[in-house]
C-alpha cells in the first residue's frame, strides 16, 4: 500500500485548488462541454502520472483484475484521502465504486436541480484521474460519476472497453 508519508499536499489545499480549477474552466471556456473535456483531459494526465509514480515499486501490474484491485485498494485512498466504501459489478464489464463521503465534493451546497447539475462538473476532474490511472496500467476504461442523494455521496461507474474482466 502507498504510505501516507508520500502525501505532498494537504487535503484542504487540494479541495480549494479543485474548486478554483472548476470555476476557472467554466468561466474561461466558450462552452461547458469544452470546459468539461479540458478538465477531464487534465485529470487524465494527472492520473497517468500518479499511477506511474505509485506503481514504480510494484512491478508491472498486468492482469485487469489486479489493476482494478490496485485502483480500489491502493490508489483511491491516497488520491482521494479515504478508501471508497464499496466496489460492485453487474458481471458484464461494468463496475461501480461508491464513495459515500467523497471529500472533493462534500462542501458543495445544493439548493435546486440546476445547482446539482452544475455541481456535476466537480466530478469531471476526478473521473479523468481514475481514467488516466487505468490507462497508465494498460486498461482501457471509461469512467463516469453521478451524485447519489447528496454531493458527497458519489457513484463512479467504470466501463471496461475491449475484453471483459473475469469476475470471481
Amino acid at each position: 500500500m502507498i504510505g501516507r508519508s508520500e502525501r505532498m499536499c494537504s487535503a484542504a489545499c487540494l479541495e480549494l485548488m479543485h474548486a478554483e480549477m472548476v470555476s476557472y474552466f467554466l468561466s474561461a471556456r466558450e462552452t461547458r462541454e469544452s470546459a468539461q473535456k479540458e478538465m477531464e483531459r487534465l485529470g487524465f494526465r494527472v492520473g497517468q502520472k500518479l499511477a506511474e509514480r505509485y506503481t514504480k515499486d510494484y512491478g508491472r501490474i498486468t492482469e485487469p483484475m489486479e489493476v482494478l484491485r490496485f485502483i480500489f485498494s491502493d490508489f483511491w485512498p491516497v488520491v482521494f484521502s479515504k478508501p471508497p466504501d464499496s466496489l460492485t459489478t453487474n458481471n458484464n464489464s461494468l463496475y461501480y465504486i461508491e464513495d459515500t463521503d467523497f471529500r472533493w465534493t462534500s462542501k458543495i451546497s445544493v439548493t435546486s436541480r440546476t445547482t446539482l447539475e452544475d455541481a456535476s462538473y466537480f466530478l469531471t476532474f476526478p473521473c479523468g484521474i481514475v481514467k488516466g490511472a487505468f490507462a497508465a496500467l494498460d486498461v482501457d476504461a471509461d469512467v463516469k460519476a453521478d451524485f447519489q442523494e447528496t454531493p458527497s455521496r458519489c457513484l463512479f461507474t467504470i466501463i471496461f472497453k475491449g475484453k471483459a474482466i473475469p469476475t470471481r
